[in-house]
This record gives structure tokens, C-alpha cells and sequence, in this order.
């Protein structure tokens, strides 16, 4: 005890053991040595010495003093492992959390020079050796890797002299754990508050998307991803993707096709509307599309409203790596790609309907003024050709009057259709009002533009409508104006193609009429 007991605790043993020796020498003397001493006993006069012992023991070294006997056994049951050294950086004591963190007994430990502690003591030893006593944390490779926060607390005599150090480590592993979640967490939601801004500020589908996947790549680990989307035959096409940097792959991804119907994985994802984690894309048999980087494959569907729009693809080169927690996250993600297509979905349905003729699916009046004055000033800037082409049918009225609106309606479409079955992608073609249109040719002059004009009234006559009276052939006028130089805006030919149509009714009908060479001068400027 002498020798692992601190001095006080020397002390205390040593009155208690000097307490009981007097009663036993007066009462060996009054035994032995009575012919001497004949009834003289010192034995209660012996007792009174040990009394006196005892009576220092409690007053002055405080033996009865339950606080030692405490203050051990909370060393001992601390959950912060202890070591004590004195000022040559011996261990002179540990606690047993000490000993399950080092996997040594204490008696092992006690005589050691701290320095000589082989492995993962390196860390602090430096810093002890260095005389730096700040807080730092540190890891230990016992069964797992747990990081701990290493504390030097100084051992002062009563003058204040330094006798020593005690080395605390305390097990930080929930702390790191709460404080990975918390910025997990503030990561999550920052990226939420992105994607909803960019919902809220934008309706460009693309932007959206690209902000998703960003704020993906952010939040959920993953080596690629890509947001696939569905079309009316079920099949996937890849819209936005990151990450696939291997040579050729990127384009492949772009290109690929998925049936929903024939990808079981999809399969189950379209159906459940849950997420999906496969731990192990090469342990799958169905996993046709192997990638030697890709192990672990996590997917979320796209809905809203029970509809399915697409899926949210995730890649992990290490298997096993998705859990729980990553599929919750998606999830969120997914939810936030059906609110943006279907937004972007309606602002182009909304779009479409200020733009384009709901009946035939033209340009309207407005949209066809607004791209015809550009394609004007274009042609007027580079000094190219142009023309423009109004287009009334004959006997429209006949149809309206003799069989009612709804046949009307039905050869406005197969108007509209002809229009676009043989007009050029550049070529700028609207509903003028009623059943007459306006069609701009660019960089067309005005004689290519009257043949182009023969042409589509041969394709409309071409049309043949079924009514109770029998097959009913449609009749069209066509007036051609010319861009001239001097023009100044897309109502100033407009003006002339109105004349040219005009002739073409007085004229008989069914014809094409071009404005006089005089009327319609070159669009070049006449030579000085």
C-alpha cells in the first residue's frame, strides 16, 4: 500500500497502525514482567495513548473522512479514462476506463514513462513534450476507431508547485456523431431552400433540373447521377446527369433508352412510388449496363398525382454504401422534380395557349405580327429576300352555312396541317382571323414565292372532306408581296399581300396573284 498510496494516504494507514501497538506492549510488559512491575498495568494508560493517536488521526489527518474513499471510487467509475503521471512523465495511476481504452492493467501501466506508450499515444505525447497542455482530440484504434478529447490538467502542490499531470480522454463519438447529423442537416436544408427558390424564381424546366441534380451531388454522396425522364410510351431518356466523366460515357448516357416495362427495378419503383436501394448492382442479374466504377445504385420515382414522370438515379462506387437515411432524402428530392416538371409543364401549356391558335394550332394574329417583324428587319438589316403570302379559302363559308361550324373546324385543321407538312422549319405561318392565314418566306423572292404559293394551293384543293352530301373539295386564293427596300415593317408588305389576295378573288379565284414587278421593286436600293 506504501507503495502505490499517495502520501496522504500513508499517513492515515500509518496513525491507525501506531494507534494499536501501545495497549499490546503494556499488556506484554504487565504479563512477562510482573516480578519487576508486580500489579502495576499499563494497559489503560496505553489505551489513552491510543486514543491520543486515534484522536490526531480524526482531527488532523481525517481518517473517518468519507471523501477519499469517494474520490476513488468515482476515479474508478468515471467514464473518462485517467491517467496520472508525475513530473518525469511516469504513470504512477489509472482508472479502469483507462484500461479498457489502453488494454492494459493497471499494474502493467503504473512505472511506464508515458513516452514509451507505443501506437496512437504519439499524438499527445508530442504536445506533452512540447509543453502544450490546449485541449486537442484524438483517435484510437482499439476494436473501432472513436475519436477522444485529450485534457491536461496540471497536479499543483499546496505551494502551488507543479507535482505532476493528470491526462483525461473523454469519448467524443456521440458529439461527432450530433454534430455530422447538424451539418448534414443545415446541408439538407440549405439545398431545399435552393431548389425552392429556383421553383419560385424560375419556370425554365432545364434551370430547375440542373439546380436539383446540384443540390443532390451536394447533399447525397454519389460518384454519378441523372434525372431520367418518361414519355407517352413509357420509355426513359436521360435529361440531366453529372458526374460520368469516363470517355464515352457521357455520350452513351445521353443517347440510351430504358423501357420502364422491361427494368425490373424501375418496375418496382414506378409501382411502389418508393425509393430503391440495390447494395450491389454487380450481384443483380438483371443489371444488363455494368460500370466497373459502379457498385451501389440508389433510385427515387418521379410523380405527382399517381403519375409517372421520371426517376432520380444514384451511383456509389462502394457496395453497401446507401442506407435508410439516403433513400428519405431522395425522396424529397424526387417530390421536388415532379412540382418543377409539372409547373414547367403547365407554364408551356399556358405559353402554347397565348401563342398559338387553340383550333389549329398555328400562330395567333398577335404571335404571327410579333415573329413576322422580326424576320422583316432581319431581311432588312442583311439585306436579304422575303415575301409574304395571305391565303383565303373560297367557298369556306358555303361549309359553315351548309353543314354547321364543327365541319368548319374539322377543315381549319387539315388546313393547318397541309401548312405544316410542306412549309420549311424557318418559315413563319399563323391564323390571320376566320379561314384566312399569312405565311412569311424568308430569304424567298418574289418569284420563288409565287411558286411556292402555286404549290400549296395545289396541295389544299388536294383536301377532300367527308359530309352527309358527299366529299367536299376545298378552294383557296393566294396574294404574294415582295419585301421592297423602302419597307419599314411587316405591315407595309402585309398591305401589299392583302391587294395581291384582293386580285385574286376578283380575278376568278383559286388562283395566285404577285404584285407588279413596279409595285414590287427589288429589295436593293436603286443605283444613283
Amino acid at each position: 500500500m506504501r507503495q502505490k498510496a499517495n502520501p496522504e494516504e500513508r499517513q492515515r494507514s500509518l496513525i491507525v497502525l501506531l494507534s494499536v501497538f501501545p495497549p499490546w506492549i503494556a499488556n506484554f510488559v504487565y504479563i512477562f514482567m510482573f516480578q519487576v512491575m508486580q500489579g502495576l498495568d499499563f494497559t489503560p494508560a496505553a489505551f489513552s495513548l491510543s486514543g491520543i493517536l486515534m484522536y490526531m488521526g480524526i482531527t488532523r489527518l481525517r481518517i473517518l473522512d468519507l471523501s477519499p474513499t469517494v474520490r476513488d471510487v468515482l476515479f474508478e467509475r468515471m467514464r473518462d479514462a485517467i491517467i496520472i503521471i508525475d513530473r518525469q512523465n511516469i504513470i504512477v495511476d489509472a482508472n479502469r476506463a483507462a484500461e479498457t481504452l489502453l488494454g492494459m492493467e493497471r499494474k502493467t501501466l503504473v512505472g511506464r514513462r508515458i513516452e514509451r506508450m507505443a501506437g496512437d499515444f504519439s499524438g499527445f505525447c508530442e504536445q506533452l513534450a512540447a509543453g502544450q497542455t490546449q485541449p486537442f482530440e484524438t483517435a484510437f484504434k482499439n476494436e473501432t476507431e472513436n475519436s477522444y478529447e485529450v485534457t491536461f490538467i496540471p497536479l499543483l502542490d499546496e505551494q502551488k508547485l507543479p507535482q505532476g499531470m493528470m491526462i483525461s480522454f473523454r469519448d467524443i463519438r456521440q458529439r461527432k456523431h450530433a454534430e455530422a447529423v447538424e451539418k448534414e442537416n443545415f446541408r439538407m436544408a440549405e439545398a431545399l431552400q435552393d431548389v425552392t427558390i429556383a421553383l419560385t424564381s424560375t419556370l425554365d424546366f432545364d434551370e430547375v433540373l440542373d439546380r436539383i441534380l446540384e443540390n443532390i451531388y451536394h447533399v447525397l454522396p454519389c460518384l454519378m447521377a441523372n434525372i431520367m425522364l418518361v414519355d407517352e410510351h413509357n420509355v426513359c431518356k436521360v435529361e440531366r446527369l453529372k458526374g460520368y466523366l469516363e470517355p464515352g460515357l457521357e455520350e452513351w448516357v445521353k443517347t440510351v433508352r430504358f423501357n420502364v416495362n422491361e427494368a425490373p427495378n424501375l418496375v418496382w419503383m414506378a409501382e411502389s412510388g418508393e425509393p430503391m436501394v440495390i447494395p450491389d448492382v454487380l450481384a443483380v442479374p438483371y443489371w444488363k449496363h455494368n460500370n466497373p466504377l459502379m457498385r451501389s445504385y440508389l433510385g427515387a420515382p418521379i410523380k405527382i398525382k399517381g403519375r409517372l414522370l421520371g426517376f432520380i438515379n444514384l451511383d456509389h462506387g462502394q457496395p453497401g454504401f446507401y442506407t435508410t437515411a439516403h433513400t428519405e432524402r431522395l425522396k424529397v428530392f424526387a417530390d421536388l422534380a415532379a412540382v418543377a416538371i409539372e409547373n414547367a409543364r403547365m407554364f408551356k401549356i399556358t405559353q402554347e395557349m397565348a401563342i398559338t391558335d387553340s383550333l389549329t394550332g398555328l400562330n395567333n394574329r398577335r404571335n404571327l405580327f410579333v415573329l413576322a417583324e422580326k424576320e422583316v428587319h432581319r431581311a432588312l438589316r442583311y439585306g436579304k429576300a422575303l415575301c409574304v403570302l395571305m391565303v383565303d379559302m373560297d367557298n369556306f363559308k358555303d361549309i359553315n352555312d351548309t353543314f354547321g361550324h364543327q365541319m368548319g373546324d374539322v377543315a381549319l385543321r387539315q388546313i393547318a396541317d397541309t401548312f405544316r407538312g410542306h412549309l420549311r422549319d424557318i418559315d413563319v405561318v399563323g391564323r390571320y382571323g376566320g379561314d384566312e392565314f399569312c405565311i412569311v418566306l424568308p430569304e424567298t423572292s418574289g418569284a420563288d414565292g409565287k411558286l411556292a404559293a402555286e404549290r400549296l394551293l395545289a396541295e389544299l384543293t388536294v383536301i377532300s372532306i367527308e359530309t352527309p352530301s358527299g366529299r367536299l373539295r376545298l378552294r383557296a386564293s393566294v396574294g404574294v408581296a415582295e419585301l421592297k427596300y423602302n419597307d419599314r415593317s411587316f405591315e407595309d408588305v402585309l398591305f401589299r399581300a392583302d391587294q395581291a389576295l384582293y386580285q385574286s378573288k376578283s380575278g376568278g379565284r383559286g388562283r395566285v396573284t404577285l404584285i407588279s414587278a413596279p409595285e414590287a421593286a427589288s429589295t436593293e436600293p436603286p443605283a444613283v
